[in-house]
């Protein structure tokens, strides 16, 4: 019989005869509390907004979790920002859009030689 939040099948799996559950997790390179996890299923109101997230972003992609919270409301679910966030991490969906290329230098801008070293193209291997 099972305690309350355990499972017996992973723990049967990796033998359990006189307490050697730990040295094969050991082994295996995983750890002892891994193995009496289960995972949550995801609640079914959660399945629906994360169908209703796919729709929205192949419309707004460039939507983040602020305005899909919005719209999202305006069809009357009640979620928050939040929620909204974690949903869309789980999903791995980013929104998109135009980012800062701060790493490329302006192409007319001077360089000037670094103070107290050896220029790069002057450089001794």
């Amino acid at each position: 019989m099972a305690l309350s939040g355990r499972a017996d099948g992973p723990k049967r799996a990796l033998g359990d005869a006189n307490g050697r559950i730990g040295i094969r997790a050991k082994a295996l390179g995983i750890s002892r509390g891994s193995i009496y996890y289960l995972p949550r299923p995801t609640p079914d109101v959660d399945l629906a907004l994360m169908r209703r997230f796919d729709e929205l972003h192949l419309e707004y992609p460039f939507a983040g979790s602020r305005m899909l919270k919005g719209l999202l409301q305006a069809e009357g679910h009640k979620v928050g920002r939040l929620h909204v966030s974690t949903l869309m991490k789980k999903m791995a969906i980013k929104t998109i859009y135009r980012r800062p290329n701060t790493s490329k230098p302006a192409p007319r801008h001077k360089v000037y030689p670094r103070p107290g070293r050896e220029p790069l193209h002057n450089a001794v291997p």
